[in-house]
């Protein structure tokens, strides 16, 4: 079976404009300036509703990857840090099957970077690689169930304190020290669990996210964006 979550993507690129006085007897008089402005959300990791009961699921993903707005680096390569809040990312897997026959994962896969622009006919895509380190996994319990004993709608990756490190050789969940995302290429594995990986939520903290573009021609005033498709597959 496989379930699928989108987590947004969001790239600007910029590049500020200089204006020269022209030699001309009717010098311009009045100009303008582009002003802008754009409120995120608060929280870097999006809860994903359950049910949660008897099944293996995706509670929670990065809520986008932003990398704002920078100077264009015009015909040569660059790479760009994410622009996010203090509070950490999580990908999170819950598991409350009482029989598990396989191993599981979860693939990440980005789509194209489309400029929104789409009159531009010179640069449609953005020639780039998204990379993250997701190796960072811990494992937390249960929350508290009702009194039918059903789990909560929404299952939050807890505060570090409840947070039980996997690490090791012997650890049942493991991420992807360089996971490296090719826009509008395949599917690469973020997280892998071992049948015996148990019950309980299992968080890989995303990290050290950075987007590395591509040399392609005159990048200034333009923006691109897409998304990131986390799959978790448990029928390997």
């Amino acid at each position: 079976m496989n379930k699928k979550v989108l987590g947004t993507l969001v790239l600007g690129l910029s590049c500020a404009a200089i204006l020269a006085p022209m030699a001309s007897e009717a010098s311009e008089k009045e100009a303008s300036t582009d002003v802008g402005i754009k409120f995120e959300t608060d929280d870097d990791t999006t809860l994903i509703p359950g049910p949660f009961g008897d099944a293996l699921s995706l509670n929670a993903k990065p809520t986008q990857f932003s990398f704002g707005t920078a100077k264009a680096a015009n015909n040569s390569s660059a790479t760009y840090e994410q622009q996010k809040g203090a509070t950490k990312q999580y990908l999170s897997v819950f598991e409350d099957r009482d029989t598990v026959t396989t191993d599981w994962n979860v693939e990440a896969k980005m789509s194209a970077l489309k400029n929104t622009d789409t009159t531009n006919t010179e640069n449609k895509e953005l020639q780039a690689t998204l990379r993250f380190d997701s190796s960072a996994v811990s494992s937390f319990v249960e929350p508290a169930r009702d009194a039918d004993g059903n789990l909560p709608m929404y299952i939050p990756v807890p505060g570090e304190s409840e947070l039980t490190a996997l690490t090791g050789v012997d650890a049942k969940v493991t991420g992807n020290k360089d996971v490296q995302l090719i826009a509008g290429g395949g599917s690469v594995k973020v997280l892998e669990g071992k049948q015996d990986a148990g019950k309980g939520g299992f968080a890989s903290e995303i990290k050290n996210v950075r987007l590395a573009v591509a040399a392609q021609g005159k990048l200034s005033g333009q923006e691109f964006t897409g998304n990131v498709t986390w799959t978790l597959n448990d029928t390997i």
